[in-house]
This record gives structure tokens, sequence and C-alpha cells, in this order.
């Protein structure tokens, strides 16, 4: 079933408590945006939407994705949520952010865009690659939303020279998070305490 509504906290919360996530939905619509395979209930993605609320974008198939069905379900996710939304994506999640974000006319619909472990399809060694070709990003658009991309240096679906470089291009602001990997489920990162105070500090700066 595709969610679209969100979590909301009462409105009157003071400005210091923004940097809690629990609060985050006070201010925007906080939208989960799963990757390849989806994520499961030990990827962080999964954790944020249980601990906090958070919507989550629902596809029909998460292991034989199709870009345009996809798209239409994100489309419709944003479309559907009742303030600006801030996206929090990962692997091809963000990928399909980062589309939906170049080609839409309601860019006004996004509030911002926490970026996760990109999947850089056009350069990675990921097998799954080679089905995945429509989802190949154009690196070199400007995103019309503020954003942050936060990257790993081993990490097997894009490289950590080439996030500094489509951080660049795209106008995000790049986050070291060091040797994590693809930033999933294989790191083992739970709630992920460092990601919840990056996407305070970012929310932060897009209220």
């Amino acid at each position: 079933m595709l969610v679209c509504g969100v979590q909301t906290m009462p409105t009157s919360a003071a400005a210091g408590e923004r940097s809690d996530p629990s609060r985050i939905s006070t201010f925007c619509a906080p939208l989960v945006v799963p990757g390849l395979n989806g994520s499961g209930p030990d990827h962080w993605q999964s954790k944020w939407a249980e601990a906090f609320g958070f919507a989550r974008v629902e596809q029909t198939s998460w292991t034989a994705p199709k870009f345009d069905p996809w798209y239409r379900r994100l489309d419709h996710a944003i479309m559907c949520a009742g303030r600006p939304v801030l996206l929090i994506a990962h692997s091809l999640g963000a990928a399909l952010s980062i589309s939906w974000l170049q080609t839409t006319r309601c860019p006004e619909r996004v509030a911002g865009a926490f970026l996760v472990a990109v999947a850089d399809i056009d350069r990675t060694h990921c097998p799954e690659a080679s089905r995945l070709q429509d989802f190949a990003v154009q690196f070199d658009r400007k995103l019309p939303v503020p954003s942050v991309m936060i990257a790993s240096h081993n990490d097997e679906w894009l490289s950590f020279n080439r996030a500094t470089l489509f951080a660049r291009s795209l106008g995000s602001r790049i986050i070291d998070v060091g040797f994590a990997g693809h930033i999933g489920t294989a790191a083992k990162l739970g709630l992920w305490a460092d990601g919840l105070s990056h996407l305070a500090d970012f929310a932060e700066t897009i209220i």
C-alpha cells in the first residue's frame, strides 16, 4: 500500500526541538525512498520510519525495478504529502530522487533531499547494474532544492571521488562517513545515530 501521510507533531514546538528527528515531521513531510530490494527490517531507513513515523514510498516490485513505474510511485507519494517533502533516499532510491528533481515541474513540493550512497549506475561494477540502466543519473544538472550527499570511501556502488564530483555538479553538500560500505543493511548501522545527526542538521538548514 502506498503511504502518502506522515506522522505530525504539535506545531508549537520550539525551534531548538528541530534537532530531534521525531520533530522533523512538524516542519516538513519526511519521505523514505528505498533502493533495490527495498529496505529490510534491519536497514536504517526502516528503523527510522518505524521509530519516527516517517512515510515510505512503496514500489510494486523491489527486486525487478522499472524506471517509469518507480518514478510514478515516487511522484504520487510526493504529491500526496500535505506539505513539502524531505526526501530521505538510499542507493537506487537516491538516483531516482535525483532524476525526479531534475525533471519535475513542481520542485516546490520538495523542501530538500538527503541522498545516501547514490547508485552510480554508469560506473559501478556491481552485476545488478546491467539491468538498471534506465536509472542512470545525469549528474551535470544542478538540483532545484537544497541537498546533501552522504558518501563512503569503500562503496561498491559509488566511489568517493565520483561522489565529490557529483555533489559539486548537483549543488549538494557532501558528507564523508569514512569506510561504511554502501551504507545499507550490510553495514549493520542499526538506528544509525550519526545519520540521524546529519539529517537533523540538514533539516535545520531548510526550515
